[in-house]
């Protein structure tokens, strides 16, 4: 059974209510454990969970729509009448809510819900926002392409997993055995912070392991280069994960 996205709404609903660290951590743990039989940790399925719970960790979906724009799409798709439309916006302009909450207000207070429509799928919404995000001309051209021929392409993603601490070290070995770097897939930045001191790097280093570097002028950017392919050999990202190849065309034949 495939997991639903109203599973995924009201688990955001649910820890939005909730105030301090732990209570939310045991409800997430509890989510998961009550939709373990619905969630597949390998392929397309897992990747579309992973994208609804960590959006921002998608680079490569840019949308490039300001709130009109956004709002003219929705009440368009819901068949929404003037008098409707009227009341979303005084809805926003008096109690100062987002768009969302608006919508949904005024569509919980006109619509017939005794015959609920079949609820949609955390794919069929993922499969929606990579088809939204291709017809912008910022995202990854890997997902314009994916796009183009019909098909989302698979990638093996991890869940997140709650081992026993004696295990965490081996389970991180065995994982550096599965895990390769490939080209055309960034290698993630670990987070770094900037220190003012060698006093205030000490404290933020305290006893953990960190690495170090030296900041340089300029733009940050992870150049792949494939020896075996004849085109598209270079891939270059930016900072945030950005497929960035064509805006730095310029350097291409430096590269090469």
């Amino acid at each position: 059974m495939s997991l639903q996205f109203l599973d995924i709404c009201q688990l955001f609903e649910q820890l939005s209510s909730l105030k301090s660290p732990e209570s939310r951590e045991l409800n997430l743990q509890e989510w998961f454990k009550q939709h373990q039989s619905s969630i597949q940790r390998r392929g397309a399925p897992a990747l579309a969970l992973l994208s609804c719970l960590f959006p921002e960790k998608r680079a490569d979906r840019v949308y490039a729509l300001r709130t009109k724009q956004l709002e003219h799409m929705v009440t368009k798709a819901a068949c929404l009448g003037h008098s409707r439309v009227s009341e979303l916006r005084r809805l926003q302009g008096r109690n100062g809510i987002d768009f969302a909450s608006a919508a949904q207000q005024v569509l919980s207070a006109t619509d017939d819900f005794s015959n609920p429509p079949r609820s949609l799928t955390v794919e069929e919404v993922d499969h929606t926002l990579d088809r939204l995000a291709s017809t912008c001309v910022f995202p990854s051209p890997k997902l314009q392409g994916s796009i183009t021929i019909g098909y989302i392409e698979a990638f093996d993603e991890l869940l997140p997993v709650s081992p026993p601490p004696n295990l965490e070290r081996s389970l991180k070995e065995s994982a550096r055995a599965e895990i390769e770097p490939c080209f055309g897939t960034m290698i993630g930045l670990q987070e770094l912070g900037k220190t003012r001191s060698i006093q205030h790097c000490c404290q933020l280093a305290s006893h953990k392991e960190v690495s170090v570097q030296r900041k340089y002028d300029g733009e940050y950017c992870q150049i792949h280069i494939s020896r075996t392919h004849s085109q598209h050999h270079i891939t270059i990202f930016s900072k945030n994960g950005r497929d960035s190849t064509m805006d730095r065309v310029g350097v291409h034949n430096t590269i090469k």
